[in-house]
């Protein structure tokens, strides 16, 4: 994600193949050198006093399948 002049700037943007949102990506510079912007997302386990489905167990479940 990028805001007010910094996005202006952005060429291309990306994100994983599974769409779980563990990582994207987007590559900035409208000249050389480009500087490509990686970010990653590690879901924690479940706490005891987790209730209901969390991200982790869904992305858990995704990637048994």
């Amino acid at each position: 994600m990028a805001f007010a002049q910094f996005s202006s700037h952005v060429v291309e943007y990306g994100t994983e193949e599974t769409e779980l949102g563990r990582w994207s990506w987007i590559l900035v510079g409208l000249g050389e050198p480009k500087m490509r912007v990686v970010v990653a997302y590690n879901p924690c386990e479940q706490g005891p006093n987790s209730k209901g489905s969390t991200v982790f167990k869904q992305q858990q479940s995704f990637l048994s399948n």
